[in-house]
């Protein structure tokens, strides 16, 4: 059985993906799940045991099963990688092996350039490590803190897999309401500072009233300069794997970079992407493209 050591410390043993797993989780990611619950459920039923527990307190070594909402997102995903490689067959047709992922890629300055596949070599994504004040907030569950300009002290949490689920229940209930108002509406999008009061534990001006909705606002109108020092604050602490591309286009040389896509073909290898495909044969599938952020 493979072993990881994830981001944060936590070592695991790992079973190898079954064709019914690829199956499944490729139809989650198809029907547009949210991917923080996709990562759960591609991940937590792989377990065979907790080598080491980590940081994580709430963990024993030896552990056969884990509550995937209460581990950090980065931990997650790179589990998810690490299970992907080690469960992949090599291509030696494509002078692919079980770690490199090929996805499709679309130039996002001229739509009408032909479409390229990129490969990532997941093993070579750069990983940054916990510092020493995020391992003991996992040990102690003490939450760290900035101090912003204004004298405020912002209380915060490192992002886990569940932490924003308050914040989608409540954007689906905006998407219902708006939906009842208007037919086929796209699906509401949490803004900045509510994606960041999900982190938030409590800011010291606010009193008693540190409600989801109270925290957004009080982010939102964050002057620039305390904004850059609270951002700061909570990318230093929190760990990272670097899951961007740059992506030239071959016609044009434009520089896009890339999030790495999250999409079926992530889980089924290529002898599968055929046979889990809808359309029938002849017909050009639908390109996957995975968000672009231009760059000049």
């Amino acid at each position: 059985m493979p072993v990881a050591t994830l981001p944060s410390g936590l070592e695991i043993e790992f079973r190898e993906w079954e064709l019914d797993d690829m199956w499944r989780w490729a139809k989650r990611a198809e029907d547009g799940g949210s991917e923080d619950d996709v990562l759960a459920e591609a991940t937590v039923p792989t377990l065979v045991k907790v080598v080491d527990p980590g940081p994580y307190g709430f963990l024993k070594e030896g552990a056969t099963a884990i509550d995937p909402q209460r581990l950090l997102k980065v931990d997650v995903r790179w589990w998810l990688y690490r299970a992907r490689a080690a469960s992949h067959p090599d291509d030696p047709a494509r002078k692919l092996t079980g770690e490199d992922y090929v996805f499709d890629w679309e130039c996002q300055r001229d739509k009408k350039h032909a479409v390229e596949p990129r490969k990532v070599r997941l093993c070579d994504l750069r990983v940054k490590p916990l510092p020493a004040s995020s391992l003991e907030h996992l040990k102690s569950g003490k939450s760290l803190t900035a101090k912003l300009p204004s004298g405020d002290v912002v209380s915060f949490v490192l992002p886990t897999v569940g932490i924003d689920k308050p914040m989608r229940r409540l954007m689906a209930e905006r998407t219902k309401a708006l939906r009842q108002k208007q037919k086929g509406a796209r699906p509401v999008q949490p803004t900045l500072p509510e994606a960041v009061a999900c982190q938030i534990e409590r800011i010291s001006s606010l009193g008693e009233n540190q409600s989801f909705e109270r925290k957004a606002e009080y982010i939102g109108k964050l002057k620039l300069r305390e904004w850059e020092v609270l951002k700061k604050a909570l990318q230093e602490a929190s760990p990272a794997v670097k899951q961007t591309v740059d992506c030239p286009c071959d016609e044009c040389g434009h520089v896009s970079e890339v999030s790495l896509p999250l999409t079926p073909g992530f889980f089924g290898p290529s002898s599968t992407e055929e046979a889990m495909a809808d359309e029938p044969k002849g017909e050009p599938k639908a390109t996957e493209t995975p968000v672009s952020t231009s760059t000049p």
